[in-house]
C-alpha cells in the first residue's frame, strides 16, 4: 500500500482585516507561532495516520474497483486534510522575528506542495485501469513510491523553520517535538 510515513511538518501564515477589506497578517510572538503551527501540524498528522489506518483496515483485495474506490477515497480525505490544515496554520498569524513573512510562506509553500502531491496522486489513481490486476497493483506500487519521495522532499523543506528565532522558541514545545519525532 502506499507508504504515508513520510509525512513530516512546518508553520505558516495569518487573519486579521483592514478597513479596505484587504486581510492583513495578526503578527504574533515566536512561541505563539510555533505553538499553533506545530499544534495544528501534528493534529494533520494524526488524521492522515488515522485516515492510513482506516484505510488498511477496510481494503477489500479481492475487488480491484473496491480498492480503487478506496484509495480514491482516501486520497480524496488527505487532500481535504491538508486544506483544513492550511487555514489552521493561516489563522496562526505571522512571527514577530526576522523575515517572519518569510519564513511562514515558507511554510505554507510546503503545506500547499503536499495538498497538491495528494490531489495528483487522486488523479493518477482515478485514471488508472482495474482490467489487469497485476498492472494496477504495479501503478499502485509506484504510486505509493512517487507519493512517498515527493512527501519525503517536502517534509525536507517543513523539517525546521525558516528562521533560527522559530527553530530555537519550538525546542522547547511538546507539539514541536511531537512533530519533529514523527518526522
Amino acid at each position: 500500500m502506499i507508504p504515508l510515513g513520510m509525512l513530516v511538518l512546518g508553520a505558516c501564515a495569518g487573519g486579521g482585516g483592514e478597513p479596505d477589506g484587504e486581510v492583513e497578517p495578526d503578527t504574533v510572538s515566536a512561541t505563539e507561532y510555533a505553538t499553533g503551527v506545530c499544534g495544528a501540524i501534528s493534529g494533520w498528522v494524526d488524521d492522515i495516520q488515522a485516515l492510513n489506518q482506516d484505510l488498511q483496515d477496510n481494503l477489500d483485495p479481492t475487488s480491484m474497483d473496491s480498492l480503487k474506490d478506496a484509495m480514491v477515497g482516501f486520497l480524496e480525505d488527505v487532500t481535504a486534510a491538508t486544506d483544513s490544515v492550511i487555514a489552521e496554520v493561516e489563522a496562526v498569524g505571522i512571527p514577530d522575528v526576522e523575515d517572519g513573512q518569510a519564513a511562514a510562506d515558507a511554510v505554507l509553500s510546503a503545506l500547499r506542495d503536499s495538498q497538491s502531491v495528494f490531489a495528483d496522486a487522486r488523479d493518477r489513481v482515478q485514471g488508472l485501469s482495474t482490467a489487469d490486476p497485476t498492472a494496477f497493483g504495479e501503478e499502485l506500487a509506484t504510486l505509493g513510491t512517487d507519493l512517498q519521495s515527493s512527501m519525503s522532499g517536502i517534509g525536507s523543506e517543513l523539517d525546521q523553520f525558516a528562521s533560527p528565532e522559530l527553530d530555537e522558541a519550538s525546542k522547547d514545545i511538546p507539539e514541536c517535538q511531537e512533530v519533529a519525532s514523527a518526522a
